[in-house]
């Protein structure tokens, strides 16, 4: 007996739609799908319907609805990458990647991203709403984000740095310059910084050293000759981390692929106070130094130079060291000492010890040089004026240098020409100093700075 064929069903298969490459011309279309396929095609992003939108910039690769949106982010140089809850964080050459929730669209919202710049929050929008949502990226979109990300970048500037003094900061001489400078550059937004004082002893500096570089520090700044071995020591372990290290005329050719370094024109600073206690016409000449170190005797030695071209007639005193530089006490006794045999003028170059030289010169009715304004009104009252070492240029260019890439094996030297040195007002002390030293030293330091003038 012959059994009747039963007819087969046959699934729905939806004709393959070509993708569209471009032109204007009419897109075939798919015939609508049947029972579960709907919201799978709705779902689905190969099932969607593709059709070239030349307005949307999107290169003829095809489109998908808000192709203009992915259009608009590539123009800003982002897109959208996947998060958690809807939550994209903005991230430059990532392909757009989407809910496919058609008819609705997703319209970005930016807020703060911590480690990329904005974040894209996504919001669900109706079809109508997603229109003027993204009419209003297309004039506001790329302007918001550049604004957004100037600060960003701006920030990643930011150069942080880790600096020690061997004495106090606020002395109001060598180890303030640093300070002084340091807070300057923060002002301005160049850096950050952290910095420790009473960092003379090696076993306290280097441990401090080292853990600057271990955080991460782009720039760790040794300030002062006490600081200089620890600074080369702690570098050979960290050669991504960058250094400078202070002392002597010697120091300027021990630097390393990662450390620079630095010292001051010990004979302009010497030559420049001795030129100016010469100026004051004082008969009798003391200083008061602080300990009997390389650089400390070139600037006594230059002091007597300048006094000796500014008043050739003035009696110079054996110099006096204090045997430290914070030791104000000592200092002071010795400055006793100096206007006992005689001196009216007493210079000094130390840190602390110019507090002690600058009260008892003030007691005595002496003049003074070299005093810092730590010392106190009291003692600034006979302090004609003090040449001042100003770090500001060279953190400055050490900065850039971090910066750029530069950095490395440079020896770098403050004089009155780049302005690393400079000197303060001149105090005529209540008429006691003639009115023409602020001209003449002016007239000198425009010398030694264009090479006009030389340095005996």
């Amino acid at each position: 007996m012959r059994q009747e064929r039963r007819p087969v069903r046959r699934r729905h298969r939806p004709a393959r739609v070509p993708r569209h490459r471009g032109g204007t011309g009419a897109v075939p279309r798919r015939p609508p799908a049947r029972g579960r396929g709907t919201a799978r095609a709705a779902r689905n992003p190969r099932d969607l319907h593709r059709r070239r939108s030349p307005a949307s910039g999107c290169g003829g690769r095809g489109c998908r609805p808000g192709s203009l949106l992915r259009a608009i982010l590539r123009r800003c140089g982002r897109a959208l990458v996947p998060g958690q809850r809807g939550v994209r964080r903005c991230h430059p050459r990532r392909r757009v990647h989407r809910d496919h929730r058609h008819p609705l669209l997703l319209i970005p919202e930016t807020s703060h991203c911590p480690d990329k710049g904005p974040v894209m929050r996504l919001k669900t929008l109706s079809t109508a709403a997603a229109v003027a949502a993204t009419a209003a990226l297309v004039l506001t979109g790329c302007a918001a984000d550049t604004s957004s990300a100037e600060p960003a970048a701006a920030a990643s500037d930011v150069i942080r740095v880790g600096a020690l003094t061997p004495g106090n900061a606020n002395d109001g001489a060598f180890n303030q310059s640093l300070a002084d400078a340091l807070a300057r550059l923060a002002d301005e937004g160049l850096i950050e910084y952290e910095l420790r004082e009473q960092m003379a002893d090696p076993a306290t500096s280097e441990p401090v050293i080292a853990d600057f570089a271990s955080q991460g520090f782009d720039l760790i700044v040794g300030h002062g000759i006490e600081l200089g071995d620890a600074i080369f020591s702690v570098a050979e372990d960290f050669p991504d981390v960058d250094f400078t290290a202070s002392g002597g005329v010697d120091i300027l050719d021990k630097g390393t692929d990662n450390v620079e370094t630095w010292t001051y024109d010990a004979t302009q600073v010497g030559y420049l106070s001795g030129y100016i206690a010469g100026l004051t016409g004082a008969a009798g000449v003391g200083r008061v130094e602080s300990m009997e170190l390389d650089f400390v005797k070139v600037t006594d030695e230059f002091f007597q130079l300048g006094v000796a071209a500014a008043n050739p007639a003035a009696t110079l005193l054996p110099v006096v060291y204090a045997g430290s530089f914070d030791d104000a006490e000592a200092a002071a006794s010795a400055t006793k000492g100096l206007i006992d045999q005689g001196a009216d003028l007493v210079y000094t170059t130390g840190d602390g010890i110019a507090a002690g030289v600058g009260a008892a010169a003030a007691e005595a009715g002496v003049l003074s040089i070299g005093v810092s304004p730590a010392a106190g009104e009291a003692a600034l009252a006979t302090n004609v004026s003090t040449v001042d070492l100003d770090m500001y240029p060279i953190l400055k260019a050490w900065i850039d240098e971090v910066r750029d890439g530069g950095f490395g094996g440079d020896g770098v030297v403050s004089t009155l020409a780049n302005g690393g040195l400079t000197y303060k007002k001149i105090n005529d002390v209540e008429g006691r100093v003639p009115s023409d030293v602020t001209a003449k030293v002016d007239e000198l330091i425009a010398g030694i700075s264009d090479g006009s003038i030389t340095i005996p």
